[in-house]
């Protein structure tokens, strides 16, 4: 799916687009450096329950590169600062030496405040922003079918590595990976046994009005596991709503287990 952070204007843009690495640049990638978990929070698998406002919104590459600085502490921060800055000047690539770390170094204001709404948070939430995020529904498994098993649009940009999700958010010059690590639970299927609330995500999707809301929460961050070694964060699954178009809860998604 994309958002203007991945997709193509495209989770994480809502700006963005981004491209599936190629294989080879997979294996020839060098070992990502150790995950740092979320402070003050053990990875543990979150309370479907946890108040909505809790949760800032992830809409852009920038979104996820302040979670990415949150968790990964000073060097984490430096290397969110060179996405950011290839993100806002198109022409840092073409720089080096003194001049690059002078660009670098100058950006360093502007994106502290551009993640000031992700400062010290954890708990976030995603929107798709396709019209087929979710298919028919299945009267017997009484669930949705996950239009794109939970890989975030039909191109599947980032594919799927070892069972986890990925989704770049990319915006020019700027990247973050957002992987997805507890998707076991759902495969591919969206649960709704409330029949009210199935009838009312089933008219909306065929209205073309149906999107995914997840509710999810960084538990570490790391290196990309390719060559391009793009900032990742990984986040797990608190819950899913299906809403529509305006964000109205629809339904309350379960896993299928």
């Amino acid at each position: 799916m994309k958002l203007n952070v991945l997709v193509p204007a495209a989770l994480i843009c809502l700006a963005a687009g981004c491209s599936k690495p190629h294989a080879d640049d997979a294996t020839s990638a060098a070992e990502p450096t150790p995950e740092h978990e979320a402070p003050d929070q053990a990875p543990a698998k979150g309370d479907p329950n946890i108040p909505a406002d809790q949760f800032v919104v992830l809409a852009t590459t920038q979104d996820c590169l302040g979670l990415y600085a949150n968790l990964m502490g000073a060097d984490g921060k430096a290397r969110a600062v060179v996405q950011f800055a290839g993100q806002e000047n198109p022409k840092l690539g073409n720089l080096d030496g003194f001049a690059r770390a002078d660009a670098i170094k100058a950006a360093e204001g502007a994106f502290d405040a551009a993640v000031a709404p992700m400062k010290g948070k954890t708990l976030f939430t995603y929107t798709s922003t396709t019209n087929d995020d979710y298919r028919e529904y299945n009267m017997e498994q009484r669930a949705f079918f996950d239009s794109t098993r939970l890989t975030w649009g039909s191109s599947d940009p980032m594919g799927n590595s070892m069972g986890n999700t990925e989704l770049g958010l990319t915006k020019g010059d700027g990247h973050c990976v957002l992987r997805l690590v507890n998707t076991e639970a759902w495969r591919g299927q969206f649960k709704v046994s409330d029949e009210a609330q199935a009838r009312a995500a089933d008219a909306a999707r065929q209205a073309g009005n149906g999107h995914v809301k997840y509710f999810l929460r960084a538990v570490s961050a790391d290196a990309a596991d390719n060559s391009l070694d793009w900032p990742r964060v990984n986040a797990e699954i608190v819950r899913v709503e299906l809403v529509d178009k305006a964000g109205n809860l629809l339904a309350r998604a379960e896993p299928s287990f």
